[in-house]
């Protein structure tokens, strides 16, 4: 007996992918706070974003990338609390990040049902 995989609706699936994200963003946030290299730690957070766009789709690296730049703003780097960021190389890296992140998001992954009619003529 074979086992299936689920087959999980894209809305679902997109609110999955961004929640993780999000998730993730808070985890590294809380962590790094106290961390002499935190400035860098956006640029890391890239390979997570990848994850999150390989395994949901686009839009939900779309989304991810989004919310967890504001959660890096607001957690992650001074003034905490506050959507501003004061360090220019901060600034800078929550930025590339972001832009990095959307363009990953739009450009790094064939379309959805492109790679679905791929997989339905190998069958």
């Amino acid at each position: 007996m074979y086992v299936t995989s689920l087959r999980i609706p894209p809305k679902i699936k997109v609110l999955l992918g961004t929640i993780l994200c999000g998730a993730l963003a808070v985890v590294v946030a809380v962590m790094g706070q106290s961390k002499p290299g935190k400035s860098v730690l956006p640029i890391w957070f890239l390979a997570a974003v990848m994850l999150i766009i390989f395994r949901f789709g686009a839009l939900a690296g779309i989304l991810g990338t989004v919310v967890s730049g504001i959660i890096f703003a607001v957690y992650l780097f001074e003034p905490v609390g506050r959507l501003a960021v004061h360090n220019e190389v901060q600034k800078d890296n929550l930025m590339w990040m972001v832009l990095v992140g959307l363009a990953l998001s739009i450009f790094g992954r064939p379309p959805e049902k492109a790679a679905s009619s791929k997989e339905g003529t190998r069958k």
